[in-house]
């Protein structure tokens, strides 16, 4: 996984808008939606109610704080000791379901 795609992901929903996050990365609105648009197709799922005004999907909400943790690890940020593995478990598990129709 592209994790310039998960920061893309993380700039919409802090800015509320697609070409807000295009312009804090110096990027096109169009490169923006495409990398959101990636990130739905490898997940499944909607991120963004694009009928709402791009407020999160539930499943957007869910992804924010695992997105964050995986752009602070490839950052380099330290790992605190609660956060290392815990009981054989890994530290990051990720797992989204498509709903039932």
């Amino acid at each position: 996984m592209n994790t310039r795609f998960l920061e893309t992901f993380l700039w919409v929903a802090k800015l509320g808008s697609f070409r807000a996050a295009a312009e804090k990365l110096h990027t096109t609105q169009g490169a923006v939606s495409g990398r959101v648009a990636e990130l739905e197709k490898m997940f499944g799922v909607a991120l963004f109610d694009r009928e709402n005004r791009n407020a999160l999907t539930q499943r957007g909400i869910e992804l924010m704080p695992y997105a964050e943790r995986m752009i602070d690890l490839q950052a380099g940020k330290p790992i605190s000791r609660t956060n290392a593995l815990a009981g054989g478990r890994p530290l990051l598990r990720l797992v989204l379901r498509r709903p039932k129709c």
